[in-house]
């Protein structure tokens, strides 16, 4: 979902959260900002910066950067006098310009010497790999909750909203719950909240057919454990080259003893004594490494691990959560998880639906509460319509063909 605003360029971004923090504050104290605005500050920063042009070169657009700074730090010392009224440091303009220039600018220390023969500069216009995550990293003055986000060739500034219907064949389709999110919150992440927020309703479904970005082996024991939910999805490919080449010894081939927590190879060899590692952004898990001996003299290392020296690593996750996710792969596999599964796509239709009937795809507002608000409202207009539908006796709307399309038929 595309936010209300422009994704703008650095020398955009900074120029124009200064020239909207002066607006504000030149609206609240017209006469403390004349009392503390420099008198190149009112060419600078007298117009919307994308109706003017930025300077073009290296050295130029680097210096306008560092004037830009300067002059917010300037602001900044300003706002912080005890003379100044203490209502204008709260202006959300002002925070954000804070924000902004502690993400965008470091500054320095003064040089001790008169001038600035040193070369040194009280303000350093950060390098792009010093800016924070996308997160984290705000992109307008305008919409701080919108983040940017690339998945594979998509680029946008904005949202993600996630949609859950019901999805009985024989019943009508309504959306039950809607979840938006910044467009950098991962799929993953939303999968217990969006469980979360149906069983306190309660809308618990006994099914929770999802895409594989919201499948985890994690996720599918806290789905059975706290709500009772079969999380029903594509759980991600097996990791390391072995489990995509023929022949190879994918994870599949070993023997994991829970009891003795040692794992056996195809060739009959036991590792080592696993131990369980911590990871503070991550569940616990275990590693099991195999003797480097028995790797070294084996006469089928090549299909088993391409290091020259190093023996074959084994990363397991807890028993629970390794049997849920063997389990969820092995029922996917088949023709009945696949038709399980293939429930699921009535979803696309109702994005589908809520991207062309009502706009859906653009945000006509800013910020994270009005955006899911928005969103809220577009899947009520989507139910009325459904059910206005199902008491008309309406069919359901199959997939498009084209008349070219249905002569191969």
């Amino acid at each position: 979902m595309v936010a209300a605003v422009r994704l703008m360029p650095r020398l955009e971004l900074v120029g124009e959260t200064l020239r909207a923090a002066l607006k504000d504050l030149a609206v609240q104290a017209p006469d403390w900002v004349r009392t503390v605005a420099q008198t190149d500050w009112y060419e600078r920063y007298q117009r919307r910066i994308e109706h003017g042009r930025l300077p073009k070169g290296k050295e130029a657009r680097d210096s306008y950067a560092q004037t830009v700074g300067e002059d917010g730090f300037a602001l900044l010392d300003m706002l912080a006098a005890a003379t100044t009224p203490p209502h204008l440091r709260e202006l959300s303009s002002v925070k954000t310009r804070e924000v902004i220039w502690s993400q965008q600018y470091e500054r320095t220390t003064e040089p001790k010497s008169s001038g600035r023969s040193s070369g040194r500069r009280p303000v350093r216009w950060k390098a792009l790999t010093e800016l924070p995550g996308a997160a984290e990293q705000l992109e307008s003055p305008y919409d701080l909750d919108a983040r940017y986000r690339t998945k594979r060739d998509t680029h946008w500034l904005g949202y993600r909203v996630h949609d859950t219907e019901t999805c009985d064949l024989t019943e009508i389709s309504l959306i039950t719950h809607v979840h938006t999110t910044p467009a950098t919150v991962h799929e993953a992440q939303c999968t217990a909240l969006i469980q979360e927020a149906l069983n306190k309703r309660p809308l618990t479904p006994r099914e929770h057919i999802v895409d594989a970005a919201y499948v985890g082996a994690a996720l599918l024991v806290k789905s059975a454990h706290e709500h009772r939910i079969t999380l029903v999805g594509p759980p991600r490919p097996k990791a390391g080259w072995q489990n995509n080449v023929a022949g190879a010894y994918g994870y599949d081939q070993f023997t994991v003893d829970w009891e003795r927590q040692p794992v056996q190879c195809p060739q009959g060899k036991w590792s080592l004594p696993w131990r369980e590692r911590r990871d503070p952004s991550r569940d616990p898990w275990f590693a099991a490494h195999f003797r480097t001996q028995d790797c070294a003299a084996c006469p089928t290392r090549s299909l088993c691990t391409r290091s020259p020296r190093q023996a074959r690593f084994f990363k397991l996750l807890p028993r629970e959560q390794h049997e849920a996710l063997q389990q969820a792969r092995a029922m996917h596999a088949t023709e009945a998880g696949q038709k399980r599964y293939a429930r699921r796509a009535g979803i696309e239709g109702t994005i589908s639906q809520s991207v062309r009937s009502f706009g859906a795809r653009r945000t006509r507002y800013r910020g994270l509460p009005k955006t899911h608000l928005q969103q809220v409202i577009t899947a009520v207009a989507i139910n009325v319509r459904r059910i206005v539908a199902w008491f008309d006796e309406v069919p359901k709307a199959t997939t498009r063909t084209s008349h070219f399309a249905a002569l191969a038929a």
